[in-house]
């Protein structure tokens, strides 16, 4: 399936379940504050609040459709051990090489096919701080993931862990039961070989569409991966919680289905990529020519050549010797035999420019030819001076009584 823009959003609108519950119903309900949806204390992670539904006695299934940015490996996530070899797409400074809470599978979506996202999550935020009551112990929100983070970097991430501590309740035996095959990294680093951790039996499952419409999993399918471009619909969890020295909150991820994949171009036009190419720039091998602002009555300053500067030197120093004047501006310091060798340089640096850079001056189309042509001879005048040689100073003019 070659999917558009549209197509994501009318899947955003769909549910596959009676329980679902979609993210547009999600933020209606909040809008009535608590009397749709809550938030209770998670049995799993007791340091954890979801949102819950209040007719349903159960804790909130949102879904969703999402386009893929990147996908971590989807039955070992970041844990490699050592010996073993890094699976492609894994950077080494991301690996885990021992169980933790710290190995996750881990998703990022891109925004680019939904900017208003970071906008909802802001208000989810709000909603849980404001009228849900979640206590932020006088945190800060942490700065990984918030809606701020989300709108710069243009993905959105969700994580599920490869891992879970043994207890009383999830091993007898020293058995343990989950609903998917086990990577063999995870298995040798779990009951029975490590008794303090088995697999995640929550971890979330990916399944694949077929054209049939019969869904199996992922990594029975012909690409068992997901690939940057892929359309997916998740079903997920809401969470807040305030462990560590930030409060966040988080769409904790169930199930993912892998629909299609998205048009490229259709990417582009949901974002506002800034490419230069496309700017309206001199290029080359095109004439440089210098506009008029359509605004202004004087035109812009322009390239002068050789012939205008020597024509304004000529007139300033014809003026300044009327007057009595040395071609010295009055009161200013006069540059020694070393500053004076250097702006000679830079004289001549600049007279070359001038003769090899010459340019056109395109009028707005007002007034007439000669106007237009008298002021296309409009230069700055005397902005150098000759150089002067040591102890030479500088004579004011004198005006007669």
């Amino acid at each position: 399936m070659a999917a558009t823009i549209e197509d994501l959003r009318k899947l955003s609108r769909m549910k596959f379940s009676p329980k679902q519950v979609t993210l547009r119903e999600l933020l209606a309900g909040l809008e009535k504050g608590t009397e749709v949806f809550s938030l209770k204390r998670s049995h799993q992670f007791p340091s954890n609040l979801v949102v819950w539904d209040n007719a349903q006695n159960d804790f909130v299934v949102c879904t969703h459709a999402f386009v893929v940015r990147f996908a971590s490996p989807l039955n070992s996530g970041n844990f490699c051990p050592d010996g073993a070899q890094l699976p492609e797409g894994l950077r080494e400074q991301a690996r885990r090489r021992e169980p933790s809470l710290m190995c996750q599978v881990s998703i990022s979506f891109d925004m680019r096919a939904e900017p208003d996202l970071p906008n909802r999550l802001a208000f989810i935020e709000d909603w849980g701080k404001g009228p849900a009551g979640f206590p932020t112990e006088g945190k800060s929100r942490n700065p990984w993931n918030s809606p701020g983070s989300v709108a710069a970097g243009q993905r959105f991430s969700v994580a599920s862990n490869v891992f879970q501590k043994r207890t009383g309740y999830n091993v007898k035996d020293d058995r343990y039961e989950v609903p998917y095959e086990v990577h063999p990294w995870v298995s040798q680093f779990t009951v029975p070989h490590n008794p303090s951790w088995i697999p995640n039996p929550n971890l979330v499952r990916v399944l694949h569409k077929r054209r049939n419409n019969v869904l199996e999993p992922i990594e029975k399918a012909s690409n068992p991966k997901l690939d940057p471009g892929d359309v997916v619909t998740m079903s997920f969890k809401v969470a807040f919680s305030a462990t560590g020295l930030f409060w966040n909150m988080s769409f904790v991820p169930i199930q993912i289905i892998r629909i299609g994949q998205m048009k490229e171009s259709e990417l582009d036009s949901g974002g506002h990529a800034e490419d230069h190419a496309k700017l309206a720039l001199p290029r080359i091998g095109e004439r440089l020519r210098a506009f008029m602002p359509d605004r202004e009555q004087e035109p812009s300053p322009v390239i002068r050549t050789q012939e205008h500067a020597d024509e304004g030197l000529e007139e300033d120093n014809e003026n300044l010797a009327d007057a009595g004047g040395s071609t010295s501006d009055a009161g200013t310091e006069i540059p020694t035999e070393d500053e004076a060798d250097i702006y000679d340089e830079a004289e001549d640096s600049e007279t070359e420019s001038r003769q090899q850079f010459k340019t056109e001056v395109v009028g707005n189309g007002s007034g007439s030819p000669e106007r237009n042509s008298e002021k296309q001879r409009v230069y700055n005048r005397g902005t150098k001076r000759p150089a002067t040689t040591k102890n030479t100073r500088s004579v004011k003019a004198k005006t007669g009584d």
